[in-house]
């Protein structure tokens, strides 16, 4: 769901042709919370290595194949230094970002946050 954004058209800002998120913020009304948002996959690839033993003798370590993967969200405010990460998450998906941005909102309820 798209929301409005309440904001202020000045002629300054009419003529101006400034690309980029600068012109957008300085028009805002409402307080906002400014984040930039990243995401990664953390996990565990078991693999066979060496180990020590006695010599002339040869270990045997008991090993599992797997392949384990969990997802890290995280989002930056560079303006407060404030910060919000929501890990553990299983896969990456739509209802796992919709997580996320609830749990964001949660934090600032009474500000528009925009997330880069």
């Amino acid at each position: 769901m798209l929301a409005l954004i309440p904001y202020k058209e000045t002629e300054n800002a009419k003529r101006r042709s400034k690309k980029g998120l600068t012109p957008f913020l300085e028009s805002l009304i409402q307080p906002f919370e400014l984040f930039f948002a990243d995401e990664m996959r953390y996990g565990l690839i078991s693999n066979f290595r060496r180990s020590w033993s006695r010599v002339g003798e040869r270990s045997i370590i008991d090993s599992q194949q797997s392949f384990d993967n969990r997802y890290l969200f995280s989002a930056l405010s560079p303006l407060t230094g404030d910060s919000f990460h929501l890990t553990s998450i299983e896969g990456f998906d739509s209802d796992a970002a919709y997580v996320f941005l609830t749990e964001l909102k949660k934090q600032h309820p009474n500000k528009l946050i925009i997330l880069v």
